[in-house]
């Protein structure tokens, strides 16, 4: 198996061949620093600019949309239940290749699945709300499950990039991330 490269979809969707050029806003993983540990956080999102991206904002936003959610439903089957009442089983819908999983490999289980949206999604929800309904969203991060999150999701995430396909792209285009 291969994993797909969508830097040309990327970069079509930064140019479009019909020249209707959309806004596009990153949504950063925040697994980055650990990544490009070497570049400051300005400069990075300088980088970015710099191959057309109108902002840069990190997916964590989205994720800590996604815990208050999850907290609130939790404490509601608490209450709900009462504290001799039965536990109902709750599994994170944060990462799309565990709900992948759950779906495929073990169906009787899909129905614990919380029923909100992953960070990356509800992160370009907020993105979407705030910059208007016609930005595209571009998630960067290091997890190629977004691929197919992204793909279910075009209204959402217009395409998913890997901090690896991101390297080769910012080598191809020689942008210098040490000046």
């Amino acid at each position: 198996k291969r994993v797909r490269n969508d830097i040309e979809k990327v970069k079509n969707i930064l140019m479009p061949k019909n020249g209707v050029k959309a806004d596009v806003y990153v949504s950063l993983a925040p697994s980055f620093s650990g990544v490009f540990s070497d570049i400051p956080k300005e400069k990075f999102i300088a980088i970015l600019k710099k191959l057309g991206f109108k902002g840069v904002s990190e997916t964590a936003i989205g994720a800590q949309a996604v815990s208050i959610k999850t907290a609130e439903m939790l404490c509601k089957g608490v209450e709900e239940n009462g504290q001799n009442g039965e536990q109902k089983l709750f599994i994170s819908s944060a990462c799309p290749a565990a709900v992948d999983f759950i779906r495929m490999y073990h169906p009787e289980f899909a129905k614990n699945i919380t029923p909100v949206a992953s960070p990356a999604l509800t992160h370009a929800k907020i993105l979407k709300e705030k910059f208007g309904e016609n930005i595209k969203v571009v998630f960067i991060g290091p997890c190629i499950a977004k691929k197919n999150e992204a793909d279910r999701n075009p209204d959402l995430i217009s395409a998913a990039l890997t901090f690896e396909e991101l390297k080769y792209w910012l080598n191809e285009e020689y942008i210098n991330m040490d000046t």
